[in-house]
């Protein structure tokens, strides 16, 4: 209990450090350069995003130094038992902590920036796939096929966990395991892509982005704690079957009732992950004082969206795939009624309203 409940202690620390407190320092300095002269509000919430990635990238190498560092301390410093210097090794900040496609969600984060400074204003209201038929912007056309490109390329890293969780694809053999991991990438490309769409197609108004990426990511970290659970498992079976062999006890890894403090580490990590940078610019958000613009959105739907296929057996996958897209038909035809229905009226629509808020709704 001492020594995984104190990792586990340690490790929410670091992640409301990382996730939340320098997240919320960050947005208090942007919020006064968050209107333009003409009193409109500008994006700048998105860069919170950023400073988030960046945060919990240096916090993940400042403890992957400290673990590598651990056992030299350990000839210096008696009082540091080897147990503490195998069980750092598996501190639920870690386990947490690659699971964040860090590197992507920097790339969504320029994208938006992009696309909300050059981005224009007008004939980019029909949503994300219809704006593509239309007079859409060379920003707005980076953005789309940009955003796919980095689905792409973070999809990849989710190809071995889907081997190790799906029973289905861990079983296929020869030329069948390859089609299966072929697969199970594109389809996870699916789902990264979609989320990040479906969450920019919901920010065009005040709060619209949260409210389209906390569903999303609630349930991608109860998948991927679900994932790290079955890791877990299988890293505890295999230490106890080679002290077995060995003659020895399983060493970095939770036993017994410690894996219930170590889990629920993980738990709390990946929560305040997750929801730090939105409990960080919600109120902001909200109040229209703000926006989160493409670089926030984008960066939200990145990280929802892998977090909900890294752990995620092919077939819900796929069931997530099928639901972004329904979600994002309704959201365009939605948004063309709204256009019909306003040029029937005379007057202006809901999506030229919008217009003023963001280069896309």
């Amino acid at each position: 209990m001492k020594t995984w409940g104190l990792l586990s202690v340690v490790s929410v620390l670091l992640a409301i450090l990382g996730a939340w407190a320098v997240p919320r320092w960050s947005a208090k300095r942007l919020l006064p350069d968050a209107r333009g002269a003409d009193g409109a509000a500008i994006p700048v919430l998105g860069v919170v995003w950023l400073v988030w990635a960046i945060s919990l990238a240096f916090l993940s190498a400042i403890v992957g130094l400290a673990v590598t560092k651990l056992s030299v301390l350990g000839d210096i410093f008696t009082w540091i038992q080897p147990k503490w210097i195998e069980a750092a090794t598996s501190a639920p900040i870690g386990a947490v902590a690659s699971a964040i496609p860090l590197l992507a969600v920097t790339g969504a984060v320029g994208l938006g920036l992009v696309s909300d400074v050059y981005g224009r204003r007008d004939g980019e209201r029909a949503g994300w796939f219809a704006a593509l038929r239309r007079d859409a912007s060379t920003a707005h056309r980076l953005k789309v096929f940009g955003i796919w490109a980095l689905a792409f390329v973070a999809a990849g890293s989710t190809v071995l966990p889907l081997q190790q969780i799906d029973p289905m694809v861990a079983e296929a053999t020869g030329w069948a395991g390859g089609v299966w991991a072929i697969a199970g990438w594109l389809c996870s490309t699916l789902v990264i892509g979609l989320a990040a769409c479906y969450v920019d197609r919901s920010s065009a108004r005040p709060g619209g982005a949260l409210k389209a990426y906390v569903p999303l990511v609630v349930v991608g970290a109860g998948v991927a704690a679900w994932g790290m659970w079955h890791t877990m498992q299988a890293a505890l079976l295999q230490a106890v079957v080679s002290a077995s062999v060995n003659g020895g006890q399983a060493i970095g890894v939770p036993t017994g009732d410690q894996v219930w403090y170590w889990f629920a580490g993980v738990i709390a990590v990946l929560a305040v992950v997750a929801i730090g940078p939105a409990a960080a610019t919600w109120r902001a958000d909200f109040s229209g004082s703000a926006r989160q613009g493409s670089a926030g959105a984008l960066a939200m739907g990145v990280f929802a969206g892998y977090l909900v296929v890294r752990s995620a057996p092919l077939w819900l996958a796929g069931v997530f795939a099928l639901v972004l897209i329904a979600l994002l038909l309704m959201g365009d035809r939605a948004q063309v009624v709204m256009e019909d229905d306003g040029a029937r009226a005379g007057g202006p629509s809901a999506a030229d309203d919008d217009a003023g808020r963001d280069d896309v709704s």
